[in-house]
């Protein structure tokens, strides 16, 4: 059992005709902002500068718009935060129009459901600066992740060897190795997460995180939130490792963890590890 609080985030792929939209005024038009023209591209909230950065590959573009404006993700609990600096009005939408949910022509409703999983979930895919409000942040972990109150329970990595073999009758044996595969093995627990609770809470986390995992996306995973660099067996054993969620462990089936006590759940899942990015 790993005794340092972890994460698992999702990404988003990002298209080369997908845009946010903004505006420095409530009667201005929307001005669109080109995501990712050399699309598409997987992006993580990893907060680390990669090249696969989210928020890097956001508060680029919002500088190279020459706006006062930022994004950043909470580590403790995942949170989007953002902030407007001095701007007096500033409006951020995934969507030419937020009033209107037929147009969804080069939309990023995919981006604003990792940024924003309360507001998409509600249908609202624009938010609002004005005057003295210049930050927001999300009551819960950007969307498509898992940052738990407690650790795992298990996290031990399977070595599963691809290999062909024939005994002759005299008792020979002739091996065609091909290859190992790294399947890490976690099993992680969630507390006070009640099913029916009238606050998203780690239970809703989870269900979130599997969703995007069945369709094979590969997610980011950290043994330890606070290693920022990827996984060396001797010289970093708790950096973060890529991976896909195994198809056989990716419904979403938790079980209780305390008999009936119907608040506290593990959950186990196995991934393929594929490298880094």
């Amino acid at each position: 059992m790993s005794e340092r609080q972890y994460r698992i985030i999702g990404g988003v792929r990002i298209g080369p005709q997908q845009k946010l939209w903004y505006r420095s005024d409530a009667v201005d038009p929307w001005i669109p902002i080109t995501l990712n023209p050399t699309g598409p591209s997987v992006f993580y909230p990893t907060t680390n500068d990669e090249a696969f950065d989210l928020k890097l590959l956001l508060n680029d573009l919002f500088s190279g718009e020459a706006l006062d404006v930022s994004i950043n993700f909470e580590m403790e609990y995942g949170a989007t935060e953002f902030y407007t600096g001095s701007q007096v009005y500033f409006e951020l939408s995934s969507r030419s129009d937020p009033t209107d949910l037929t147009i969804k022509e080069d939309n990023s409703d995919n981006l604003w459901a990792i940024l924003y999983p309360q507001l998409a979930a509600t249908g609202v895919y624009n938010i609002v600066f004005e005057d003295d409000d210049k930050t927001f942040t999300d009551t819960r972990a950007h969307g498509f992740s898992l940052y738990p109150r407690r650790y795992f329970l298990r996290d031990v990595t399977a070595h599963r060897f691809r290999a062909a073999q024939n005994v002759s009758i005299g008792g020979r044996a002739n091996t065609n190795f091909v290859s190992r595969l790294l399947q890490p093995m976690i099993d992680v627990r969630l507390v006070g997460s009640y099913p029916r609770a009238l606050v998203l809470n780690e239970y809703h986390q989870l269900s979130d995180f599997l969703a995007l995992a069945a369709t094979g996306m590969p997610v980011l995973v950290y043994p330890d939130r606070t290693v920022y660099t990827p996984y060396a067996e001797l010289t970093n054993p708790y950096g973060w490792w890529r991976g896909v969620l195994l198809r056989d462990s990716g419904d979403f089936d938790p079980q209780r963890a305390d008999g009936e006590w119907f608040a506290n759940w593990h959950k186990a899942m196995v991934f393929q590890n594929i490298g880094e990015p």
